[in-house]
């Protein structure tokens, strides 16, 4: 995503077929996306118009030091009366794709993909023509219905074995009843492993037919169904990394996060992952990484007052090595939740008796005027 670590510019900067003007970058917090928007001009020599490609593909802006990665969102042709043309283009992170992205953590068990040893009640999949991409084109893939993770169906699914530090043995060996699931949802940190299992293993880059049956034995992927080999989006595919939201919890990392909170879905990834931080009192952004398919998720805990005077001594850094033309520094009053309090139903308390006794009320013994409220044959 962002990388700051700035010299002075002494060369022109190239992106894209032109050459940069100015830019810009911001930071998006608690789901909203990073952006960097980028002018550009193009070069006369070249007698040639900026051809920018397909909208949606990822890209690394770099300026000296300074290094953005993102998805293209927009490019703006400007044509003006005083002559030249300026481009205006916008990179975004990933967000949009964890936000299109659906968990289903209850009840929907039936396959979203190719089962192992059999077809689900979904079709196939067929790019056809409708890609220019080699490695999709005319190839079919099994029932792929894309960017639904059903963690629901991954626990309850017999026969498969993956990593959870938080489940005894610290694995998990699904089945019926692995979901752990009740009325109010699975339990959030099961919901993390599931996802990282399903996400975060290997990326089937080509989606051939031949890639998604072999991918049985790589980590990461499940042979239960074509779905688990990353998010897609057009041509590419990305892997994400959830071990920042480890952090969260109050066993694994040193959030504040018990591991017994529950969540309902269906949601979007970044829904799941907004619940869970404010639960956690904490705030979170989204960083595609240089390689251009891993998307991380940075966890920033807010339950300590951070140390004032940072940002500022940041930018007289900044002036020092002489990057820095104009500043606004201040602080703001934010009104940000802090917790949750879960409450439960009335505790009950269950007792087993293998002896022929009769039951008698709480707080009540024999011979003292209790009555028997049952007995047992």
């Amino acid at each position: 995503m962002v990388h700051v670590n700035s010299n002075k510019f002494h060369d022109t900067i190239p992106f894209l077929g032109g050459l940069v003007i100015d830019f810009s970058t911001n930071i998006g917090w608690s789901g909203s996306a990073s952006s960097c928007s980028i002018n550009l001009i193009e070069e006369t020599d070249w007698n040639t118009p900026i051809v920018f490609p397909e909208m949606g593909s990822p890209h690394q802006f770099k300026a000296g030091d300074f290094i953005f990665n993102g998805l293209l969102k927009s490019v703006t042709r400007n044509e003006g009366a005083s002559g030249g043309i300026k481009y205006s283009v916008t990179l975004e992170s990933p967000n949009e794709l964890l936000n299109g992205a659906q968990v289903i953590t209850d009840t929907y068990s039936v396959d979203l993909g190719q089962p192992s040893g059999g077809q689900s009640n979904y079709p196939y999949f067929n790019f056809g023509s409708n890609t220019d991409n080699p490695n999709l084109k005319n190839k079919s893939i099994f029932n792929l219905v894309p960017n639904i993770c059903n963690v629901f169906k991954l626990y309850e699914s017999p026969g498969h074995t993956f990593y959870n530090p938080n489940r005894p043995g610290g694995q998990v060996n699904t089945g019926f009843g692995q979901s752990w699931n009740n009325s109010q949802g699975m339990r959030w940190i099961d919901i993390v492993w599931g996802l990282y299992y399903l996400l975060g293993g290997n990326v089937v880059k080509t989606n051939d037919l031949n890639d998604v049956v072999g991918i049985n034995s790589q980590w990461g992927v499940g042979s239960y169904t074509g779905i688990g080999g990353g998010l897609y989006y057009g041509d590419y595919t990305y892997r994400i990394d959830f071990s920042g939201l480890e952090d969260l919890s109050s066993t694994m990392g040193s959030g504040i996060l018990p591991d017994d909170y529950r969540t309902n879905g269906p949601t979007s990834i970044i829904g799941f992952i907004q619940d869970i931080c404010q639960a956690a009192s904490s705030d979170f952004f989204i960083e595609l990484k240089d390689n251009l398919y891993d998307i991380k998720i940075n966890v920033i805990n807010r339950v300590s007052q951070p140390q004032l005077g940072t940002i500022e001594s940041y930018v007289q850094y900044g002036k020092t090595l002489g990057t820095v033309s104009s500043a606004q520094v201040g602080e703001a009053w934010a009104n940000n939740t802090m917790g949750k309090m879960v409450i439960g139903a009335n505790q009950t308390r269950m007792y087993q008796s293998t002896a022929l006794n009769q039951i008698y009320g709480f707080f009540t013994q024999q011979g003292a005027g209790a009555k028997a409220a049952n007995s047992l044959f």
